[in-house]
């Protein structure tokens, strides 16, 4: 089968080293092209045949014709994703949904427009209904609260519905997404695990230690900055706990903005508790230097609420140098095995269960190498290549690209109006917003 894979190819992308391993995997069984957006720069590696597309290229349905499938990686980051989006509008395909959560970028998405807030709010009223738009109208109009953007509430609207109404089928990688989107989506939906094989991390990873350091115990977070992986949470923790405080030495790897509310409340954090020869704050780093971090950890932190994602390549990571790791117990972080992870409860006991985690696991050597190797095996058994091969095999077999889009069928059944045209409208939602308002 020919196969158009849409996806980010950036180095900073989770998703574009997604695209690199599993488009090499299924490239054993099909012809595949990547499709990267002509705005993309600091690819990852190419090894397969790539086509640098806008989407206000002329003939791309042409293009696209000679494909047997065609395939949408989508995630909440706007910058990545966007170009797909448009691309997707346009012309229906499967859809790999790698994050549950979209709000922000959808919300990024109609913030360009010229009646931003009216679109934004017409389109949460149809996906959650009247009581939802008025909510978020007076949220977006109050000079001094918090949007619910910006709060752990946007759990309850995650916002994924537009990207499933011109999907042909959905893959997601947890049972968590899957159950989710089965209430919404009435097509096709696979749960395909991540893959992971030996070219994720080509080198053996080795530990490094400066001399002053042998006695610290090294914790580490991975990933893009923000309040959902609860870092202030950590920061919190070793800060009133003099011997979390004397033994733990925290890297946070991953892009953050300088200038962000986020970010300078941290700082604010650090300076309360005098934390600055405690937590270092590395930014983006190339692979290599990443793995160095991840080799040298003694414990990670893969703390996530709300679960924006179906899975996380960070933890795969992890995994794979047998660490142990602390997870939010939430999202498809609750479906692993709970002598695979330390699983910490998102209630009123969380920072108290955390606090006594990490003084049990700063403690523990030996605990501490156990859990990682029953992480290591958990993900070996769940994460390997044959078995996701087997899986998407079967996934594009089940779905034809000239069937028509279970959702469009959904809404006409249900309303009572349906024409080919909908289909091939170039402003298809606009189009299935005036048809679900009829």
């Amino acid at each position: 089968m020919k196969i158009a894979w849409f996806t980010p190819y950036n180095k900073r992308s989770a998703i574009g080293k997604y695209s690199q391993v599993a488009s090499k995997i299924i490239a054993k069984n099909h012809a595949v092209v990547l499709w990267v957006s002509q705005n993309e720069d600091e690819l990852h590696e190419v090894n397969l045949p790539i086509i640098r597309y806008k989407p206000s290229d002329g003939d791309l349905k042409n293009r696209l014709n000679q494909f047997d499938m065609i395939i949408y990686n989508f995630g909440d980051n706007l910058k990545f994703h966007q170009d797909i989006f448009e691309v997707y509008r346009k012309i229906s395909g499967l859809v790999i949904l790698h994050d549950y959560l979209l709000h922000h970028f959808f919300l990024g998405y109609f913030y360009q427009r010229q009646n931003f807030l009216k679109q934004y709010l017409a389109s949460i009223g149809l996906a959650y209904g009247d009581k939802a738009e008025s909510l978020f109208n007076k949220s977006m109009n109050s000079r001094n609260g918090i949007p619910i953007s910006d709060t752990d509430e946007i759990d309850k609207y995650p916002f994924f519905e537009p990207i499933l109404i011109n999907a042909k089928g959905v893959m997601v990688h947890s049972f968590f997404a899957k159950t989710t989107l089965e209430k919404k989506y009435p097509g096709s939906i696979t749960q395909l695990n991540m893959p992971y094989n030996n070219m994720c991390i080509p080198t053996p990873l080795i530990p490094k230690r400066n001399t002053d350091e042998s006695k610290c115990i090294r914790l580490l977070t991975v990933g893009r900055i923000n309040s959902n992986k609860r870092i202030d949470k950590i920061l919190g923790i070793i800060g009133k706990n003099k011997t979390l405080k004397d033994k733990l030495r925290y890297s946070i790897v991953g892009d953050y903005e300088s200038d962000g509310k986020y970010f300078n409340y941290l700082k604010k954090i650090i300076k309360k508790y005098s934390l600055d020869n405690n937590v270092t704050f590395h930014g983006y780093l190339e692979e290599g230097a990443l793995f160095q971090h991840i080799a040298n950890a003694d414990i990670c932190v893969n703390l996530r609420y709300p679960v924006m994602s179906g899975g996380s390549w960070s933890l795969l990571d992890e995994f794979h140098a047998k660490k142990p790791i602390i997870v939010s117990d939430s999202g498809f972080f609750s479906e692993i095995p709970d002598d695979a992870v330390i699983k910490i409860p998102i209630d009123s006991r969380e920072e108290k269960i955390l606090e006594k985690k990490l003084l049990l696991l700063a403690a523990n050597p030996k605990i501490r190498e156990t859990i990682g190797k029953k992480g290591n095996r958990y993900s070996l058994q769940n994460n390997n290549e044959k078995q996701y091969l087997k899986k998407f095999n079967q996934c594009i077999n089940s779905v034809k690209l000239d069937q028509e889009t279970p959702l469009l069928l959904k809404v006409a059944e249900e309303v009572g109006t349906y024409t080919d045209a909908i289909l091939n409208e170039n402003e298809i939602f606009d189009t299935i917003d005036s048809v679900l308002k009829k």
